[in-house]
């Protein structure tokens, strides 16, 4: 299984690798290897919801999110194939909110992603 190191919020990376689950996703021209792995954290593996992040970068681009009758629950109980579905929607539905020239630009370059969030921080601890 492969790996990667996550980008934390402090724009640093994880010292542990994180083993992920490739799915490609195809929007537009361009075809993206995403990684589909849990959530980082000291809780169980089968507890932690189902996320899918950039492995070139580490960067997270979006939580799986699953609904039963309707009503949204956790993704964490899900199985890989169910995950793996259901993060091709979500992803669809993030490119349908920002627009996929947005998607694109991000995904080219997200490095620059990372720099505008320490800039946006930044700013914003100066403001107060």
């Amino acid at each position: 299984m492969p790996s990667f190191h996550y980008r934390l919020r402090d724009a640093s990376r994880s010292s542990d690798p994180i083993k992920y689950h490739p799915i490609i996703y195809a929007r537009g021209s361009a075809m993206h290897r995403l990684a589909l792995h849990r959530e980082i954290g000291s809780a169980p593996e089968r507890s932690r919801r189902w996320v899918v992040s950039d492995p070139l970068s580490g960067c997270l681009i979006c939580r799986v999110s699953a609904t039963y009758k309707g009503m949204p629950v956790s993704s964490a109980g899900l199985t890989i194939a169910q995950a793996r579905s259901l993060a091709l929607i979500d992803l669809d539905s993030l490119v349908d909110r920002i627009g996929l020239a947005e998607f694109e630009r991000v995904m080219a370059d997200p490095e620059a992603r990372v720099r505008e969030a320490k800039v946006a921080r930044v700013r914003e601890a100066i403001a107060q």
